[in-house]
């Protein structure tokens, strides 16, 4: 199975657990500092994913965000400034699910070690509120299981 293949199955995850209900249109770029452009631009293609992971039950939770932040400073590294804007930013964030493509289109260039650390992060992501779908699961053992052959 190619990794395009593969991060694919972030939208299934993705459109599993995102209610159209609880879709709203992405936040403005408009005010952001270069700084905080810049790691988006270096990170946009994780947070999206683990983002609209994060806001599909219309909520995001500090564990969630929590959880993000650290796959992001596991990812590349980040200092205290970043880690503030990069909470900031999520806590006004509302990706699309039109935002997810582009993202997943990026993540089909990572390696099998970030896919497999954006994975883990998926699941503590969902597993933050204490649940997890038996669908969900099997969604990313499958994941998993695919990540090993690809390697």
């Amino acid at each position: 199975m190619s990794m395009g293949l593969l991060v694919g199955h972030f939208r299934e995850l993705a459109v599993l657990r995102n209610d159209a209900s609880v879709a709203s249109a992405p936040v403005q770029e408009e005010n952001f500092s270069p700084e905080l452009i810049d790691l988006r631009e270096r990170l946009g293609h994780h947070l999206i994913p683990l983002a609209l992971l994060a806001r599909s039950d219309g909520k995001f939770a500090e564990a969630e965000r929590n959880v993000i932040i650290e796959h992001c400073e596991r990812l590349c590294g980040l200092d205290a400034e970043e880690r503030g804007m990069l909470d900031d930013y999520l806590r006004q964030s509302r990706p699309a699910l039109t935002q997810l493509d582009s993202a997943l289109h990026r993540l089909e260039a990572e390696s099998s070690s970030n896919i497999n650390n954006l994975i883990d992060a998926a699941e503590r992501l969902i597993r933050a509120d204490g649940h997890i779908d038996e669908a969900e699961q099997r969604l990313l053992d499958r994941m998993r299981a695919e990540l090993a052959r690809n390697e």
